[in-house]
């Protein structure tokens, strides 16, 4: 499931594509511990 979502909706990749200032405090903290769901921090 997460192959089929595109680079810029996955929390990983879009920190990568934009940097830590383009992420919520709680998108950062779903890349940390690996849980929960992007976009909703």
């Amino acid at each position: 499931m997460l192959k089929e979502t595109a680079p810029a909706e996955r929390p990983r990749d879009w920190l990568k594509l934009r940097g830590p200032q383009s992420l919520s405090d709680g998108d950062l903290l779903v890349i940390i511990l690996n849980t929960g769901v992007f976009g909703t921090g």
